[in-house]
């Protein structure tokens, strides 16, 4: 998998934000392609999802949005469903813009050993990416 990215080594590219009732991740980026990665990893790591070294398949995933906010959640409810429907996780090999509201990631699906916490939905709820001194930031909510 890609390590996450930032720029801003003070920074942390995605830490989890006290929430009353649902989970929520900041996430901090120096671009568009590294907030979805970083977002990606992060959900993943909120569910502390296991893997094994073995391959499923080699894909590629296109996701096309209106504007970034439903670029990021269309982006991570990708991966939410192909971890629910298949049981894999997209581990992302490479990512990139194809244009402001357009993403293509190759990805390698990989089964999943464990999971020990279930996120139901990505939301808009209070879902806005914003620009920063050090890139851009968002701060999703996930309904568990």
């Amino acid at each position: 998998m890609i390590p996450y990215y930032t720029e801003n080594v003070g920074e942390l590219p995605f830490f989890e934000v006290e929430h009353t009732a649902d989970w929520a991740l900041r996430i901090n980026a120096p671009n568009m392609e590294s907030m979805l990665l970083n977002a990606a990893i992060g959900m993943y790591q909120l569910m502390e999802v296991k893997t094994g070294n073995q391959k499923e398949n080699d894909q590629s995933i296109e996701i096309k949005a209106h504007d970034r906010e439903e670029l990021l959640v269309s982006w991570l409810e990708e991966l939410l469903f192909n971890l629910e429907t298949r049981e894999v996780v997209l581990d992302i090999n490479d990512i990139e813009m194809i244009n402001e509201y357009s993403v293509k990631a190759q990805v390698i699906a990989r089964p999943v050993k464990s999971m020990e916490k279930q996120i139901k939905a990505v939301t808009y709820h209070g879902l806005q990416i914003e620009q920063t001194e050090n890139g851009i930031r968002a701060t999703v909510v996930f309904d568990v």
